[in-house]
C-alpha cells in the first residue's frame, strides 16, 4: 500500500527516513487542493504558513471529514485553538528545534491511531 504523508512547511527532509512518499506543497491553499484529491496518510504542518495558519487547514480536514492525523510543527507559542485540539488529541506537536527520532515517534503514534 502506497501511503503518502502531506507537508505543508520545512520538514519534508525527516520524512524521507520514515519510508513514506512526501509531498510537500507551497502553503494552505495548496494543501487544501492536494487533500482534496489525494489519500493522504498524515498531514505534517507548519503552524505559521505563508499564506494562512494551520489551523485553517485543521478545519479544512474537518470539512472534508477525513481521519488524517495532523502533525504541527513549531517554534512560537501556539494558540488556544491548537493548544485545545492537542489536548484532545486530535493533533499532534512537535516544538522546534526537534531531531529525527523525535518525528518518527510522533508519525508512528499518529499512524497507529488513526482508524
Amino acid at each position: 500500500m502506497n501511503r503518502t504523508v502531506s507537508i505543508s512547511g520545512r520538514a519534508i527532509a525527516v520524512i524521507v527516513i520514515v519510508a513514506l512518499t512526501a509531498v510537500s506543497t507551497t502553503g494552505l491553499e495548496d494543501a487544501k487542493t492536494h487533500l482534496a484529491s489525494a489519500s493522504v496518510a498524515t498531514v505534517i504542518c507548519d503552524v505559521v504558513l505563508s499564506d494562512g495558519r494551520g489551523e485553517a487547514l485543521i478545519e479544512h480536514i474537518d470539512q472534508l471529514a477525513k481521519a488524517v492525523p495532523v502533525i504541527f510543527v513549531s517554534g512560537y507559542s501556539e494558540s488556544e485553538t491548537l493548544v485545545r485540539r492537542v489536548e484532545e488529541g486530535s493533533v499532534r506537536f512537535l516544538r522546534k528545534p526537534f531531531g529525527v527520532l523525535d518525528v518518527a515517534t510522533t508519525l508512528a503514534d499518529a499512524l497507529r491511531r488513526t482508524p
